[in-house]
């Protein structure tokens, strides 16, 4: 039986007051980790400059790379040698220039990826190799390694996903975001896929199928570069061979016989993409061909993801710890001996922030370290996790959390029994998820069982759902606020992703991310909407008269539904505002939308506290035998007052938490956007007043408000995008299946499953199919519905996939975080189970 305890005190912030009574400062309790195995003390003096676009955050990298004078340490999840970091410049382009400074050093690791998840991490130490035989850079200045899991159990599974670059041992950069495809992007969120310079790779949106062909004149193969011989002339080259026997030559293009790489790349010409043995054809529906034709966006039709995330730059004492971070894994990895980081205490106060490096770390990597300050590295490091429950706990007024994943423990999951008798891994799911299945991505018996073969987790715990407390801190924080009747308003923010990177309509792997995202903010039996009702009932029950009011949390893994009738779902709003991020475009006809991808890893408290770095909330990121991460805790010195509750009082809040909270939340609601050409979002003037004051309850009504609205906007255009509610056979209103434009009534066209008896078909077609293509998918009133969408909030559907059991057979701790590449698992494992590994996809 699970319990929720209730009484648990809150740490608080001490008012320091002059002699007049005005405010002085504020001075932090217990706010930072100080157990004996943290990676770092807290540290003073340090200056941080956030960037909440990668466009701004790339600028600033480039100027510093460009005059670094050196050294550069580079470390990613995801690193990319022709990386868009400005129009017209690529990654390969800064440090080659970098690289032609008289004694600089350069350090470049990504993580070594495992197939079927492929980055181009080779690709990337391939191109920047070449570095060191131009002219004017010295031998052997850019050294390029791949940084393996270090994990001792389940290694397949996990990845180093830490995103940080050092110049010149003086700045360090933390953060979301990594030097790679996708991440330039400003405050515009463009859908215009190739704006800005954008070819190839970096016109980026996994969840569509890229449908126009790219000449491989324009493609750069790095294995070409591994020539020591570079011909002068194109007419020289050797021909790029078809990669398929099936492909003849006459069927290529004639310049790839023609064409130099080496001659390419300094053409400023870009990476081939992976050829797959498995090529999706739209043409002939769905079929598996032979393919060697890159393919990209189409601008004229498709439109980009755009990237939300955020970045800083650091000086000061703290560097220290980012910079022996760097060098502990190098040295891990195998890497060349690099000069011992210097002792914080000769890095000069650069700032008046207080930072704490933290970090999740796994048992196996910390012995392969080798701490240097002789620590046991017996056990692994959580204290992220620890950080962020802290803070929850530590919360007076609001919290804002915008994430990538939201997955924590939330009871027991919660779905309808579907009928049927299918077989194998799908016996048991949902029609919806019986569809996803029978598609190219499905989860096939083989390629569960190899999955199964490579997890050391014990068969009974396999499934479970995820353990890690975020969630649970959240509603026992929000339940003191209810049961406790605090007499100022406590509200929590969370912006999340519409669903993972990746198409879920064809797609397992990403579909069953979805169920545990729902199943933690909605469904579970102690989910974060069910146990904000909990509390809600538990005081209705109290102010009753009932004295055993507290049964109602006495087993959190029990279903309280007829309990939990007496409160609706959105009486939770009065404590927790839910959105997603989206916007829209007309190109040519053609009106399209797409989410904005949230990637960022941010909690903000209160205006006083932030903490961020590359941790999502979910296992795999949290618990420490997981995925590698860094964060910075910080808590800035500079002090100001706002009136946070607009009820006229004056608050402490410290200023780089505040300012990078307002900073977010203007570019969020469209503040200060200039008209384009290809339409999208109008600004949300109205809503400058909740950005000066989130812990109001007019600012979050009006958030919500406006959230719903563009929302309604959406769906009114949209039939095929994420929702609560859909309106079929007659009329009636029913919850969203997981596939919006679900017809539980239609009968499927041909066999989609092994259950003959199976009913319900997608209503209109969906991006994979090529009809979606090839006709509009708009409704008529497209223009006057868009025109009132403002800011790019938009309501998360809390009633999507009610109902449905679309929890795929996935061992939770490889699904509790995935991305994009997740979508070649099982084709991968049916082509070359001999070869491949399993690991996660960027988070």
């Amino acid at each position: 039986m699970a319990t929720m305890e209730l009484d648990q005190t809150s740490r608080s912030t001490s008012i320091i007051a002059g002699t007049d009574g005005t405010f002085k400062t504020t001075v932090t309790s217990g706010l930072w980790i100080d157990d004996d195995h943290v990676y770092a003390p807290k540290r003073d003096g340090n200056g941080l400059h956030a960037f909440v676009t990668g466009k701004a955050y790339f600028a600033d990298l480039i100027q510093k790379m460009e005059n670094a004078s050196s050294e550069i340490c580079i470390a990613g999840w995801q690193i990319n040698w022709d990386a868009l970091l400005a129009p017209g410049k690529r990654l390969y382009d800064v440090l080659l220039q970098a690289a032609r400074k008289k004694g600089m050093k350069i350090y470049v690791m990504p993580w070594d990826d495992t197939r079927p998840i492929r980055t181009y991490d080779v690709q990337t130490i391939r191109v920047l190799k070449t570095i060191n035989g131009e002219p004017g850079v010295a031998p052997d200045t850019v050294t390029a390694i791949t940084s393996p899991s270090f994990n001792l159990t389940n290694k397949a599974y996990f990845s180093h996903h830490q995103k940080t670059i050092l110049i010149d041992r003086r700045y360090a950069y933390v953060g979301g975001i990594d030097v790679a495809y996708g991440r330039y992007d400003d405050e515009r969120f463009t859908l215009k896929c190739d704006e800005d310079g954008r070819e190839v790779m970096n016109r980026y949106n996994p969840c569509i199928p890229p449908l126009l062909a790219v000449s491989f004149s324009e493609m750069v193969e790095p294995k070409g570069l591994m020539q020591r011989h570079r011909p002068s002339s194109p007419g020289l080259a050797m021909p790029r061979l078809p990669s398929s026997p099936s492909m003849k030559p006459p069927s290529l293009p004639p310049e790839v016989f023609v064409t130099n790489d080496w001659d390419k790349l300094k053409r400023g010409k870009w990476q081939a993409p992976y050829q797959e043995a498995e090529v999706m054809d739209l043409m002939t529906n769905g079929a598996a061909i032979d393919s060697a034709a890159p393919f990209t966006l189409d601008p004229s039709r498709q439109a980009r993801m755009p990237w939300q995330d955020m970045h800083v730059r650091m000086e000061g004492p703290s560097v220290a710890d980012i910079l022996s971070n760097f060098v502990d894994r190098w040295h891990a990895s195998g890497g060349p001996r690099l000069p011992s980081p210097p002792p914080a205490q000769q890095f000069a106060a650069a700032g008046s922030a207080m930072v704490q490096v933290l970090r999740s770390a796994p048992a196996g990597l910390r012995k392969k370290e080798n701490r240097r300050d002789g620590k046991s590295a017996a056990v692994c490091e959580d204290h992220i996790k620890q950080a962020m429950c802290k803070l929850i706990e530590k919360a007076d007024h609001f919290i804002y959390i915008e994430n990538q994943f939201f997955g924590g423990k939330m009871g027991k999951p919660v779905h309808d029994e579907p009928g049927g008798h299918g077989k194998g891994s799908s016996q048991a799911l949902s029609p919806a998820a019986k569809f996803i299945n029978a598609q190219k991505h499905g989860l096939t018996d083989s390629a569960r069982l190899i999955l199964r073969q490579k997890d050391h987790n014990d068969a009974a715990t396999l499934y479970d759902p995820p353990t890690n407390p975020i969630c649970e801190a959240l509603i026992r924080r929000i339940t003191r606020a209810i049961l406790n009747a605090e007499p100022q308003p406590f509200h929590v923010y969370i912006t999340l992703p519409v669903h993972p990177e990746g198409d879920f309509f064809t797609t397992a792997s990403v579909a069953v991310q979805i169920y545990w995202t729902m199943q933690t903010i909605s469904f579970g039996t102690n989910s974060l909407l069910n146990g904000i009702r909990r509390a809600l009932r538990a005081r209705q029950l109290r102010d009753q008269g009932d004295k055993n009011y507290k049964r109602i949390f006495a087993d959190t893994n029990q279903d309280m539904h007829k309990e939990l009738e007496h409160i609706p779902m959105e009486a939770c709003f009065d404590y927790v505002t839910l959105l997603n991020l989206r916007n829209w475009a007309k190109l040519g006809e053609r009106y399209v939308t797409e989410q904005v991808y949230v990637h960022t890893k941010l909690m903000i408290v209160d205006d006083r506290y932030a903490l961020f770095g590359s941790a999502n909330i979910n296992d795999r990121s949290l618990n420490g035998e997981g995925d590698s991460e860094i964060a910075l805790l910080v808590a800035d010195q500079k002090n100001s007052t706002a009136d946070l509750c607009g009820d006229g009082v004056q608050r402490p809040v410290r200023d780089f938490a505040r300012k990078l909270r307002m900073d977010i939340w203007r570019k969020l609601f469209g503040i200060g956007l200039k008209p384009s050409a290809v339409g999208g979002v109008k600004p949300a003037d109205q809503l400058l007043s909740a950005i000066d004051k989130p812990a109001c309850p007019a600012s979050w009504r009006a958030i919500q408000k406006q959230a719903e609205e563009n929302a309604a906007a959406y769906e009114a255009v949209f039939d095929y995008i994420p929702r609560s509610w859909q309106y079929f056979a007659s009329g009636s209103k029913t919850t969203s299946s997981v596939i919006p434009n679900w017809d539980p009534k239609k009968t499927p066209p041909f066999k989609e499953t092994e259950d003959k008896d199976v009913k319900g078909y997608p209503a209109t077609s969906l991006p994979f199919e090529m009809s979606f293509w090839t006709s509009l998918r708009h409704s008529a009133n497209a223009k006057s519905e868009l025109q009132k969408v403002k800011g790019f909030i938009s309501a998360l559907p809390i009633h999507w996939s009610e109902g449905e059991k679309n929890n795929f057979p996935y061992p939770t701790s490889l699904v509790a975080s995935k991305d994009k590449a997740s979508d070649r698992i099982d084709s991968a494992y049916s082509t070359d189970t001999n070869q491949r590994d399993l690991k996660e996809s960027d988070a």
